[in-house]
């Protein structure tokens, strides 16, 4: 089975289960996926705000980027 299907089984299973708003879905669903996948739900939440990650590290001046949005966005080090 591919990520994304074990990603809408284990949505499926934490809405069964009585989580009905996303942030409560999203907090649920990492804890599902940390006890059944074995990666760390803070590892999960890092990777989801690297984006953000990104836009810090270029307000300090570390990276650089084209100004592009989506796969025409590239970064580097200043």
């Amino acid at each position: 089975m591919n990520t994304k299907n074990k990603m809408y089984m284990y949505a499926y299973h934490v809405i069964k289960n009585g989580a009905n708003q996303k942030k409560y879905i999203a907090d649920a669903l990492y804890d599902y996926w940390e006890m059944n996948e074995g990666m760390s739900k803070e590892f999960v939440m890092l990777f989801r705000d690297l984006g953000w990650m990104f836009q810090d590290l270029k307000g300090d001046g570390v990276i650089r980027s084209n100004g592009l949005n989506g796969t025409a966005s590239r970064w580097w080090i200043t």
